[in-house]
């Protein structure tokens, strides 16, 4: 589970909300702040980065609305270590406590309530970052904005992603408590790291767009295969233990990407590749009939009529199409 003692042995004490206001403007971005007390015993705060990741450990100590009337122009990773916060944007509300995250996209408005009790971590994360790692995936996945579900989750339930959260804030540097060491490239990988993990915790578009390239790849393969391969028997079992997948897996693929079954999609390539052979006649002294054989077409007859049902000709028709269009074209030269 969370451990808020950890965040909570970072804060140092301050004099008033005013006062970690004016930092959270300075280190994390721009606000507006509204409250009905002006101090409180229990205001504390502490501040640090990684790298280019900004964080801030936040008790205003009293309730508190915080406003961003544009949004940053960077990604905003809210976690409440301890006691509640309100968070509404544009498009969505969330009630997060002890242990729940949310992301708010850059150029979102947004305004947060603050709890008395309220504890929380407040990371930036800049856009371009994101950006970076997300271009390991495909040129696809950059040519749009990266998007954050506007879901919370409940991050004191994924010990990962809370190692790699503490990890970051005892790594962050700063002239306060966080870590003693100077900012230095150094912390780049970490802050790599710290992004696409982001990306990995919290559901977001790239997710759709991967799954999407990694369908097209799969029937790439699978075309690239049976190209290669043509004139055997290939069996179902073996077009998906070439590609190390499950026979379930392939047939779904091929009813989402192309609307029928694996077996009908081979069928389907090879009565094109006959198709051409016959289409050119001249070229290829073999039979109809041997040629289908040589293709894995044992029944001639059902062979006929799946290429008639295709072609909307039988077999010896495109032959004798083509012979009659060549020799036309031989008689006018």
């Amino acid at each position: 589970m969370l451990d808020g003692n950890f965040y909570d042995s970072m804060a140092v004490q301050v004099a008033s909300p005013e006062m970690i206001s004016a930092g959270v403007k300075r280190h994390i971005g721009m606000h507006e702040i509204r409250t009905t007390q002006k101090s409180s015993i229990k205001s504390a705060y502490q501040y640090g980065a990684l790298y280019s990741i900004k964080l801030g450990i936040i008790n205003y100590g009293v309730p508190a609305i915080i406003e961003n009337n544009k949004g940053l122009t960077d990604y905003q990773l809210h976690l409440v270590t301890r006691g509640t916060c309100d968070i509404e944007t544009s498009y969505s509300g969330s009630r997060l406590k002890e242990g729940h995250a949310i992301i708010i996209d850059p150029l979102t408005p947004s305004s947060i309530r603050y709890h008395a009790d309220c504890s929380k971590l407040i990371i930036r994360v800049p856009k371009a970052l994101l950006d970076h790692c997300v271009l390991s995936f495909s040129d696809a996945v950059t040519k749009c904005n990266v998007s954050f579900s506007s879901e919370s989750i409940n991050l004191g339930l994924n010990q990962e992603a809370l190692d790699v959260l503490n990890l970051v804030c005892r790594s962050a540097v700063t002239n306060g408590n966080f870590a003693s060491k100077k900012r230095n490239i150094s912390n780049i990988p970490l802050s790599n790291y710290f992004a696409t993990k982001l990306l990995e915790f919290f559901e977001n578009n790239t997710h759709r767009i991967v799954s999407e390239l990694s369908d097209n790849k799969i029937i790439e393969a699978v075309q690239d295969y049976i190209s290669r391969n043509i004139n055997d028997n290939i069996s179902i079992t073996e077009l998906a233990s070439q590609l190390n997948m499950s026979k379930s897996k392939l047939f779904g693929e091929f009813s989402r990407e192309k609307g029928i079954s694996p077996a009908a999609y081979i069928k389907q390539k090879k009565l094109i590749a006959i198709h051409e052979r016959l289409s050119n006649p001249n070229k290829d002294s073999t039979s109809v009939s041997q040629i289908a054989l040589d293709f894995g077409f044992n029944h001639l007859g059902r062979f006929s009529s799946d290429y008639k049902k295709l072609f909307n000709e039988l077999p010896s028709e495109t032959v004798r199409k083509s012979r009659h269009w060549q020799d036309k074209t031989f008689l006018k030269e």
